[in-house]
């Protein structure tokens, strides 16, 4: 227990025999585009480098690590195997979740069977990797030189994997998909920098982190009559519709006065758009609508799009319904109403009317209470609202560690 305690970040020192060797190589087939002059300066200074490492790799004495624990680690191996088993993470609380192989994968296929997923006979990366031609077609940030940079040579499916929801009823997931190394993950890492650059966006009713939603609710006046819930977006990147993010990014770039050679390089929005497909167990299966899961360019493309909707529509709908604070963070929506004025019910059915596709899941607060971020935030009777931060309380045993502190909001 005490090894599973430190999480699924801690790592187990290793001492990699051939760390520098494979460095050496490394750096040597980073050279090769180079020209010959520009090699033998930079080949010098790794030489040099090199020479500083292997003196302190041999002189630095190996920590001592306790002798048992790769021990340890084999046996909960073994022990996860006789059972069909697996470690996996929570969603939230930073906890680590033992679970039988069978159910995970229920659970996978739950969600895969009720979003707009096809399965696909073959792997369609090699169909998708020639994005070359829409590469050459930029002209201001894929200068010729360095179009290289952005082309996967060997480009991999992008593969799913889950978090498990313990503080929801019937834990489900949260799909993660890995875009590292797809045949568009490059070109949207630099799309995602052009975007963040020339139609940067308000995050007027955005929370950062969880101090952020701390200072801002302490600007709300606390009344016996407020109350607490929040609205949970379901499965966003699969439920918006692509078309709009795009006329949105299109209408900033007119309004920042984008020149039009610009505006080609960010065109290369609707490729990224395209290459929404992901592999599990070895089937692959793509998208009919919505945003890629696991892409770059998704979470500021659902971004244009939610910020697009609270700008407009949904501060409409906070005046009408009184609602006395409004906090999202990615897909999650803290909402402080007054309960003489508000019904909660009808303004979540507001939400759900926004939109065909999108749709939000309420939670009321519980014994004065909510958990929101790795925060509860709690109603005092003495006319205050009082935070702990901590690990999220779940539906289901987990191993997890909780340093829980208090802050008044008054």
């Amino acid at each position: 227990m005490a090894l599973l305690n430190k999480g699924l970040k801690y790592s187990l020192y290793h001492k990699d025999k051939h760390r520098l060797s494979n460095l050496t190589l490394e750096a040597e087939a980073a050279l090769t585009p180079l020209s010959p002059p520009q090699q033998e300066h930079i080949r010098h200074q790794v030489a040099h480098n090199h020479r500083k490492l292997y003196k302190h790799h041999n002189n630095t004495p190996s920590p001592k690590t306790p002798r048992n624990e790769m021990k340890i680690v084999n046996q909960i191996k073994k022990n996860l195997s006789d059972v069909k088993a697996m470690v996996t993470e929570a969603d939230k609380g930073n906890s680590m979740i033992i679970i039988y192989e069978s159910d995970y994968t229920s659970k996978v296929q739950d969600f895969i069977s009720n979003s707009n997923f096809e399965l696909v006979p073959r792997d369609v990366t090699n169909k998708l990797r020639d994005i070359k031609n829409t590469i050459n077609e930029c002209k201001v940030n894929f200068h010729k030189q360095n179009k290289w940079k952005y082309t996967s040579l060997k480009p991999t499916t992008p593969t799913l994997r889950s978090l498990i929801k313990i503080h929801k009823a019937e834990s489900p997931i949260r799909p993660v998909v890995n875009w590292m190394n797809t045949p568009a993950y490059k070109p949207a890492k630099m799309l995602v920098k052009l975007l963040q650059t020339h139609t940067p966006l308000p995050y007027t009713f955005n929370v950062t982190n969880s101090t952020h939603l701390i200072n801002d609710l302490a600007d709300i006046a606390y009344d016996h009559k407020l109350r607490l819930a929040s609205f949970d977006i379901s499965n966003m990147y699969t439920n918006i519709p692509t078309h709009k993010p795009l006329s949105i990014i299109d209408t900033a770039c007119n309004n920042n006065l984008v020149e039009e050679r610009l505006k080609r390089d960010i065109n290369l929005s609707k490729t990224t758009i395209d290459q929404n497909y992901f592999q599990f167990k070895d089937m692959t299966y793509k998208q009919h609508e919505g945003l890629a899961m696991g892409a770059p360019t998704s979470s500021i493309f659902s971004e244009c799009y939610l910020q697009y909707q609270e700008n407009s529509r949904i501060y409409d709908l906070l005046c009408i319904h009184n609602i006395a604070g409004y906090f999202r963070y990615v897909d999650n929506i803290l909402i402080i109403h007054d309960d003489s004025t508000t019904n909660i019910e009808d303004f979540l059915q507001c939400f759900n009317n926004l939109t065909p596709k999108l749709k939000f899941t309420l939670e009321k607060e519980v014994g004065h209470r909510i958990n929101f971020l790795d925060l509860t935030i709690h109603r005092e009777h003495n006319k205050s609202l009082q935070t702990f931060t901590g690990s999220r309380p779940s539906r289901t045993p987990s191993l997890s560690t909780t340093h829980a502190t208090r802050r008044n909001i008054n």
